[in-house]
């Protein structure tokens, strides 16, 4: 019986653990990503400040291209 219960107890601890596991590698995948994201607007707004075309920033920096337009919009705003 003792054997039964240890089992038992062994296995939901070990689901915790694969839980909390799997929640960390997803929170640092998700911190890694925006993290990217963030890098890849500041190049493109230093791109966009050097006079590239919107096409050429969208290439380099693998942002879609209305989001290359919006921003270059915000530049000329003075955003």
């Amino acid at each position: 019986m003792w054997d039964k219960e240890f089992d038992r107890e062994e296995l939901y601890y070990s689901s915790l653990r694969e839980a909390r596991e799997e929640a960390w590698e997803e929170a640092w995948e998700e911190a890694r990503e925006e993290t990217e994201q963030k890098e890849r607007l500041e190049f493109a707004q230093r791109l966009l400040a050097d006079g590239l075309d919107n096409d050429a920033i969208a290439r380099y920096t693998t942002l879609p291209l209305s989001l290359v337009e919006q921003l270059r919009s915000q530049l000329v705003a003075g955003f």
